[in-house]
This record gives structure tokens, C-alpha cells and sequence, in this order.
């Protein structure tokens, strides 16, 4: 009995090693991939904008040097540059402010990793209080996304709402 016990936990223990499940932290959800659009900015803009309009809000415009701020941030975290987090946040918000040479009002950033769809990402998003809040700003009038993949294909995204003086 004692023999055929560790045989068999022997065995489950390849099987499970040898899956390619991804270790994920309490709290986060896999999705499988599916046959929707590719992740893209745009689209994530787009499916944000969507919500807002839904809610009787302005939809979001781009900032071009926002997407790169979100970008490099995104890439920072897929690469382990920096940890999952809001790691640097003041410093993009300051580098947007300069190069725009506009004063912001009010700044914001969601951050997520793991989905595989537009409409998983920003659903998972708006089920989240604090995300949920900052898509729902209505001071906000301008956007920035990027996102970035990490070695074992897992999708990093950040998006940064700013209140930009016209």
C-alpha cells in the first residue's frame, strides 16, 4: 500500500511539473486563448471608450507620449525590469507633463497582466473598484497604452488616464 502510494504520487508530480499551467498569484484569473482580435492599444482605447460612452462620459484620447510611457512600463515589467506594480508612476506622469509642456491635473494608471482579450482585460478591470474608478474618471481626457509580452508569452498591460489642460 505504502509502495503503490508513492508510485502514484511519484507520477502526479511529473504530470504536474510537466504542465505548462503558469504558476499564478492568489486573486488572478488564467483565460485561455480564443479566436477574438488581437490585443491591441487602439482596441483597448476603443473598448474603454465604449464603457465611458455606456456611462455618459467623454471618450478617452490618445497621447502619443503617453502610449510610450505605458510601453516602456509594460516592457519594464514583462522583462522583470521592475516588479508587477505601479513601480515609477510619478516619473512618467512628470515626463508626460514636460514633454507636453501642459500642466496635468489629475493622473491615474491601471495596470494587469495574464489576459488574453481586449474584453477579458478591461471586464477584469472594471470589476475592480480602483480600475474601475479610474476608467470612470470624468476628469480625465486623455489615455496612453502599452503593452508587452514576457518570455513565456504572458501579456503585460499599462494604461494611464490623464486630466491634461487643452
Amino acid at each position: 500500500m505504502t509502495y503503490s502510494f508513492w508510485i502514484l504520487f511519484y507520477i502526479q508530480t511529473i504530470l504536474f511539473a510537466a504542465s505548462d499551467v503558469p504558476y499564478l498569484p492568489q486573486g488572478t484569473t488564467q483565460f485561455t486563448r480564443s479566436n477574438d482580435a488581437p490585443v491591441t492599444a487602439d482596441a483597448i482605447v476603443a473598448e474603454v471608450n465604449r464603457y465611458r460612452v455606456e456611462k455618459g462620459l467623454a471618450p478617452l484620447k490618445i497621447l502619443p507620449f503617453a502610449n510610450e510611457m505605458a510601453q516602456q512600463h509594460s516592457s519594464a515589467m514583462a522583462l522583470r525590469k521592475v516588479p508587477f506594480s505601479h513601480k515609477g508612476f510619478e516619473q512618467r506622469i512628470e515626463r508626460i507633463q514636460k514633454k507636453e509642456s501642459r500642466f496635468i491635473e489629475r493622473s491615474a494608471e491601471n495596470v494587469a497582466y495574464g489576459y488574453l482579450t481586449v474584453n477579458d482585460l478591461v471586464a477584469g478591470w472594471i470589476r475592480s473598484n480602483g480600475h474601475r474608478k479610474n476608467i470612470e474618471g470624468a476628469s480625465f481626457n486623455y489615455t496612453g497604452v502599452g503593452i508587452a509580452t514576457n518570455e513565456n508569452g504572458v501579456l503585460y498591460y499599462t494604461q494611464i488616464f490623464l486630466s491634461l489642460q487643452e
